[in-house]
C-alpha cells in the first residue's frame, strides 16, 4: 500500500485508509463484483513494566483480566486484527473484523467486534446492521489501531472505564459536504454486553440494553469537532453481587446503626436497573507538523457500585521529519465520595461481621476513579506501515481511587504515586 507522508501522520485519514475499507461504491462496477474482496490487518506489540512491584496492576481497559500480579506484561497493549471486506453491490458492502486482544473472558464470538452490512441508499446517507462499533468519541472507529494514534494507548482516564466496544443492532450516517466543511450526523441502537472483573476477581456479565448513540462531526481543514450523546441500561435480571446476601441478613437483625449501614451498603451492591447517561465532546488538529487533541465527558448512573464522574485529557505532538515527541495531561473525578464505614460491627457482631464489612466498603468503590495522569514519549515511524513508540507514564491515584486498577483484595487503597514504562511497535497492512 502506497500513501503519501501526509496520509502517514494524520491519524484521522489514517484511520479511514488503514483499517481496510471497501472500495467507495462510486469506484466499483458491476463485473468487478466479483473479485472486490479487501482483506487486511494490523496490530500492536507492546511491553509495559510498573516501577515498582506492589498489590496494584495497571490495566488499560475495564475488561481485561484480573490478575493483581503482573508489574510487567505484555499482556495490557498487545493485539492483533484481521479485517475482511466484500463489495456486494454498487451500494451494499459486508465487512468482519476480529480483534484478539487481552480479556476477562475471551472467546471467538465475543473477538468479532464488526460483523455488518452496509447500505447507501443515497450518496449522503449509510445505514449499516449486524454489530458495529460504539461510536461515541473521537477514537471510535480505531480504538484498538495503535498505528493511527499518537500515543502507545488511547488515554486510560477517557477511554478506560469503557468495556463496550461494539454494537449488535444498527447505525445510520448522514454526511453533507459544503465548501467548507463535512458534516456527519450519526445515530445508533441496538445492544451490548462485555465481562469486566470484580473486585474479588469474580466476573460480571454486563449487559446494556436500549443503547441509544447519537453524534455530530464536523471536518473542515486539519480540524475535527465532534459531539457524543449515549444512554443505556442494564436488566432487572442481573445476578446479585455475591455480598448482597449476608448484608441483607446483618439487615434484618435490626441492630440500630448496624442494620441501616448494611442495608446501605447492599443497595450500593445493586447492577440491575442501572441507566447510564453519557455525554462527550473531543476536538483534534493536524497540520502534518502539529497534533494536538483533546476530549471531555461526563458519565452519569443510577447505582453506586458503576462508574460516574467527569474525565478530560489533552495531548500534544510535534513532528520532526519521522520523529513525533509528545506529551498528554488527563484527570478523571469521581461525582462521588469515597465509602467509609460507619460503626464498628466486630464489636457488637463478631470478627466474621467485621470482616464483611470491610470488604463491603472496598467493594463498593471498585468502580470509583480518582486520578491523574502525566505522559511523556515519542513516535517514530522507522517503516510507511510501522512505528515503534516510547511512553513514560505517571500516575497519581487519590485514596480509594483505583477504579482503573486491578488490585490485591487485601491492598489497601490509600493515595498512591506510580511510574510506568512501556514500549510499543505498531503495524499494519
Amino acid at each position: 500500500m502506497m500513501m503519501t507522508k501526509r496520509i502517514v501522520m494524520c491519524p484521522a485519514v489514517l484511520a479511514w485508509v488503514m483499517v481496510v475499507s471497501p472500495v467507495h461504491a462510486a469506484e466499483v462496477t458491476e463485473p468487478d463484483l466479483v473479485s472486490s474482496w479487501s482483506v487486511g490487518a494490523y496490530g500492536t506489540l507492546g511491553y509495559s513494566q510498573l516501577g515498582t512491584q506492589g498489590a496494584h496492576t495497571f490495566i488499560r481497559e475495564l475488561g481485561q483480566g484480573p490478575d493483581p500480579s503482573r508489574s510487567r506484561s505484555w499482556l495490557p497493549d498487545s493485539r492483533v486484527a484481521l479485517q475482511v471486506g466484500k463489495k456486494i453491490s454498487a451500494q451494499t458492502d459486508a465487512v468482519v473484523q476480529v480483534v484478539a486482544r487481552d480479556k476477562v473472558k475471551a472467546t471467538v464470538e465475543n473477538s468479532i467486534e464488526w460483523a455488518y452490512v452496509s447500505h447507501r441508499p443515497t450518496e449522503n446517507l449509510n445505514v449499516r446492521i449486524g454489530r458495529v462499533g460504539v461510536d461515541v468519541f473521537l477514537l471510535s472507529d480505531y480504538r484498538s489501531l495503535g498505528y493511527a494514534q499518537t500515543t502507545v494507548r488511547p488515554n486510560v482516564e477517557f477511554y478506560g472505564f469503557q468495556p463496550f466496544y461494539a454494537l449488535d443492532g444498527l447505525d445510520a450516517t448522514y454526511t453533507h459536504t459544503t465548501d467548507a466543511a463535512r458534516w456527519s450526523l450519526k445515530a445508533q441502537v441496538g445492544r451490548s454486553q462485555t465481562d469486566v472483573a470484580l473486585f474479588d476477581g469474580s466476573v460480571l456479565h454486563l449487559i446494556a440494553n436500549d443503547v441509544v448513540d447519537v453524534t455530530l462531526a464536523r471536518e473542515w481543514g486539519p480540524w475535527r469537532l465532534k459531539a457524543g450523546l449515549s444512554s443505556m441500561k442494564t436488566p432487572d435480571d442481573v445476578a446479585p453481587v455475591p455480598l448482597k446476601d449476608p448484608l441483607a441478613g446483618i439487615a434484618a437483625l435490626g441492630v440500630p446503626g448496624i442494620s441501616q449501614e448494611a442495608a446501605a451498603l447492599a443497595r450500593g451492591m445493586e447492577v440491575k436497573g442501572a441507566h447510564f447517561n453519557y455525554a462527550a465532546l473531543g476536538a483534534s488538529f493536524d497540520d502534518s507538523v502539529w497534533s494536538v487533541q483533546a476530549e471531555l465527558c461526563r458519565i452519569t448512573v443510577n447505582q453506586k457500585m458503576l462508574v460516574s464522574g467527569s474525565a478530560a485529557y489533552l495531548t500534544v505532538g510535534r513532528r520532526f521529519a519521522s520523529v513525533m515527541p509528545f506529551a498528554s495531561v488527563s484527570r478523571f473525578a469521581p461525582d462521588r465520595e469515597a465509602t467509609v464505614a460507619q460503626h464498628n460491627w466486630s464489636a457488637l457482631l463478631g470478627p466474621q461481621a467485621g470482616a464483611l464489612q470491610a470488604v463491603s466498603v472496598r467493594a463498593t468503590d471498585t468502580a470509583r476513579i480518582e486520578q491523574r495522569t502525566v505522559s511523556f514519549g515519542a513516535r517514530w515511524d522507522f517503516h510507511p506501515q510501522a512505528a515503534l513508540k516510547v511512553q513514560w507514564d505517571r500516575f497519581h491515584i487519590q485514596q480509594s481511587g483505583y477504579g482503573l486498577w486491578r488490585s490485591d483484595v487485601s491492598a489497601a487503597l490509600n493515595e498512591g504515586r506510580m511510574s510506568m514504562v512501556t514500549a510499543s511497535i505498531d503495524w499494519t497492512f
